[in-house]
């Protein structure tokens, strides 16, 4: 187990090398069934970084990794979503026994489900009035068809019960804007509606979306497997029939846009964000509510640019852009 994971490492360590990149880490938690209580994915790039992603289904595991990729790569980023019991507080177990990497959080849920939201929102182009079907709307599935039906999209839902179905719409239906018409409608596979735009599969990998679901794609529909194997046999040659689109979905892109984010968060709360007395007065940066008075600017660290005068409730003065102050703050910038 550990020579696996060694010679994985050693390859990360290669790869980065050869292409000039920092190296990452990436645990998962994953419901997937897993032969050694791991599973290694193919890298996946960001910014500049190779990132090595591996799979767990327990804690142990996370901190064994964790403990030989400590110091050997620049940063780890660890699941911190509940979704198994055995991985419980994942996060702040590996937190306590990282010492040398730099350590982030990610919700790999979250960066699926935007993920399928991008790809089905790029190919089918306008979302209004199209036809969506979702099969399997659970954690996942919900966040896509909540995005979706902001979109102006109609969009069906099939889970494994009618009950099971009625409430996550109820759910979904109740957490949308209010100014929003479109709606989740909960259906069964009786009651399909024909020339479904797109047909996405959120099972966790079981092949439910079978030929006589794909039966009601469009001939340029889009056929989405989310789930890793959530399309039958039947179902992958009735698309090929059909010669409409099939994909599996790929997840780098939201993946690299998830870590992404959450560097650029932690650089503006440490550089960016932050309060600072100056000359008798303060100024304010990143979001800060300052006291009626202060100076705000764009950067505690380093300002570049007086944003205004602080109203003391989060806002600025309005009709005020002046005080002695605002010279003061114009000279440190200058």
């Amino acid at each position: 187990m550990s020579k696996e994971i060694q010679k994985n490492l050693k390859l990360l360590k290669k790869e980065a090398s050869s292409i000039g990149s920092r190296s990452a880490l990436v645990i998962t938690v994953t419901t997937q069934d897993l032969g050694n209580n791991f599973e290694i994915f193919p890298f996946r790039y960001f910014k500049n970084y190779v990132c090595l992603p591996i799979g767990i289904k327990n804690t142990a595991m996370g901190i064994h990794i964790s403990k030989l990729f400590d110091g050997k790569v620049d940063l780890i980023f660890v699941d911190v979503e509940n979704k198994l019991r055995a991985c419980q507080d994942l996060f702040n177990k590996i937190f306590a026994v990282v010492k040398k990497s730099k350590i982030f959080p990610i919700k790999g849920n979250d960066f699926t489900a935007d993920s399928a939201f991008s790809v089905i929102f790029t190919i089918l182009k306008n979302l209004s009035q199209k036809k969506i079907l979702i099969v399997g709307a659970g954690n996942i599935g919900s966040k896509v068809a909540l995005k979706l039906i902001e979109c102006g999209a109609q969009v069906f839902i099939i889970n494994s019960t009618k009950l099971s179905t009625n409430k996550q719409a109820d759910a979904i239906n109740i957490m949308k804007p209010a100014e929003c018409r479109s709606r989740v409608k909960p259906i069964t596979k009786e009651k399909i509606p024909r020339n479904l735009d797109c047909i996405v599969g959120f099972t966790r990998g079981i092949p439910v979306i079978t030929k006589d679901i794909v039966a009601n794609l469009k001939t340029e529909g889009l056929l989405l497997d989310g789930g890793t194997g959530t399309i039958s046999q039947s179902g992958i040659n009735e698309v090929r029939k059909k010669k409409a689109m099939i994909l599996r979905l790929d997840i780098r892109v939201g993946f690299a846009h998830y870590a992404s984010f959450i560097m650029n968060t932690e650089e503006f709360v440490t550089k960016v964000v932050g309060k600072k007395k100056i000359d008798g007065f303060n100024m304010v940066a990143g979001g800060v509510i300052g006291e009626k008075g202060d100076i705000i600017v764009d950067n505690i660290k380093k300002p570049n640019k007086i944003i205004g005068i602080s109203n003391g409730r989060g806002s600025v003065l309005k009709g005020i852009t002046h005080s002695k102050n605002v010279d003061i703050v114009k000279r440190l910038i200058n």
